[in-house]
């Protein structure tokens, strides 16, 4: 995106909360955040399982059509990165977007989880496809990019940015965690089958709505406009639209041609190809492996609980040891865990111990990963005089939702290919394979090619050698 300078009028007001955010103003924000995971972590646990093992769709169709979705869903990151930043109105630019997305996620999320008993096979895959894309590309898009600029638009003291983003992670943590553990138990006290999922699917899309709304309403953007001042701009940008249209392309290029940028771009694919495979497969693993669904919770509690501890004392050791080494020993440590994983696939409290060891390794990258994007933009900006950190951060983004897409499709294939069927009684031994491979063994090559990807990724000496330079 390009940058343009603004006048600011001089009536334009700053609430105090301009300098720092009470706590618990920033606490609604981070409520935010949970309200968004009891959709998108919901949905990315157990829609596959409830379309196969409940409405009978096979799931190679629904692997291809997830990622399909998904790669929709990383191209609309840009355009909607591009429509925020032109929205002026007396809410500001992201709370619009925010309170109005709000309900149609939390409909949207319901409605995925009560396809008609009516509808046929074919029938019910379409179904789920239109609501997964509507969900995923529109709604959940909207809301999640409003959601994350308004760190940046409520307040311009640092460490109450630094504030927010870690509590907002403390409730993402949270949420999942809550979400693995009572969903399949909530299923069961409302009914089984298609009537209770559609009782969590309607409990949960009112959760949504309402820890959206407190966030969108916690906090208030530092500028605003009114009519007259909106439409005043909108005319100024109306008339400069073709140079835009002309920068922002060109501004692509420029990043797409930064060979650091490709690399975290790759780092970050197989990142979130890793969480497309957990996520999705953890459930078939805890009731097919494991022989107890309700054993999700305790997986879940294993992979990300550990993060928080470790996120906690990340700024301490990366200021010591440095950010790249603490990433290629943390990346290690996890290739470590996902080996004793793959070992002891078949005893719970093994394999517990061995995803705490890989969630101590991957920690470290969630934690860095905004500050490495941060790095690529001063690259290229110093390299090439462009500076587009915004479309850098946005273009990253579509890393994350194609990992996402192809982990989660990556499932539905394998479980295709041996001829998994949801609605038998028991499986093949040849789907208890897959399920380990696609929640233990596939992790293991994942974190290896991360880690390859990582050992030339320097990008701080780079840096440093550029600004010697006088760059």
């Amino acid at each position: 995106m390009t940058s343009e300078t603004r006048t600011e009028p001089e009536h334009a007001t700053y609430p105090p909360e301009s300098t720092r955010l009470p706590l618990i103003r920033q606490i609604g924000y981070g409520l935010g955040d949970a309200g968004m995971n009891f959709s998108w972590s919901f949905i990315s646990a157990f829609a596959m399982f409830y379309m196969t093992n409940v409405m009978g769709v096979g799931a190679a169709v629904l692997g291809t059509l997830m990622l399909v979705a998904r790669l929709t869903d990383g191209v609309s990151d840009l355009l909607f990165g591009l429509l925020l930043d032109r929205t002026r109105t007396r809410w500001g630019r992201a709370r619009p977007w925010l309170f109005w997305s709000t309900f149609p996620l939390g409909l949207g999320t319901y409605m995925l989880f009560n396809v008609p008993e009516s509808l046929s096979a074919s029938g019910r895959a379409w179904y789920f496809f239109a609501l997964y894309v509507l969900i995923g590309t529109f709604f959940y898009t909207a809301a999640n990019i409003a959601y994350n600029a308004f760190v940046a638009l409520t307040t311009t003291h640092e460490p109450t940015r630094v504030s927010m983003g870690s509590i907002r992670f403390i409730c993402t943590i949270l949420a999942i965690l809550v979400i693995n553990a009572i969903t399949l138990p909530l299923v069961r006290h409302f009914g089984t089958g298609r009537a209770g999922w559609a009782a969590v699917g309607a409990l949960y899309g009112c959760v949504i709505v309402v820890l959206l709304l407190i966030s969108c309403f916690a906090v208030k953007e530092l500028r605003t406009w009114t009519k007259e001042e909106a439409r005043a701009e909108a005319a100024r940008d109306k008339q400069q639209a073709s140079l835009r249209t002309r920068g922002v392309g060109a501004d692509l290029v420029t990043v797409l041609r930064n060979k650091y940028f490709l690399m975290i771009l790759g780092i970050t694919t197989l990142f979130y190809i890793n969480l497309g495979l957990t996520g999705g497969a953890g459930v078939y693993y805890a009731t097919y492996v494991l022989g107890n669904e309700e054993h999700l919770g305790v997986l879940t509690t294993a992979i990300f609980a550990p993060m928080a501890v470790v996120l906690a004392v990340l700024p301490s050791l990366t200021d010591r040891f440095g950010v790249w080494r603490i990433n290629v020993i943390s990346t290690v440590i996890a290739i470590a865990g996902y080996l004793l994983a793959w070992f002891v696939r078949d005893s719970l409290t093994g394999v517990v111990i061995a995803l705490v060891i890989a969630a101590v390794g991957n920690a470290s990258f969630l934690g860095t990963f905004m500050a490495y994007v941060a790095a690529v933009g001063d690259n290229i900006r110093m390299t090439t005089g462009h500076d587009v950190q915004g479309l850098t951060f946005s273009a990253s983004s579509i890393g994350i939702k194609i990992g996402q897409g192809v982990g989660a499709a990556a499932v539905g294939w394998m479980l295709g290919m041996v001829g998994f069927d949801g609605t038998a009684t028991s499986q093949p031994a040849a789907v208890l394979t897959v399920v380990s491979l696609s929640y233990l063994g596939l992790p293991v090559l994942i974190a290896v090619a991360r880690l390859l990807v990582f050992l030339p990724f320097r990008i701080y000496e780079a840096n440093d050698e550029l600004r010697a330079d006088g760059a």
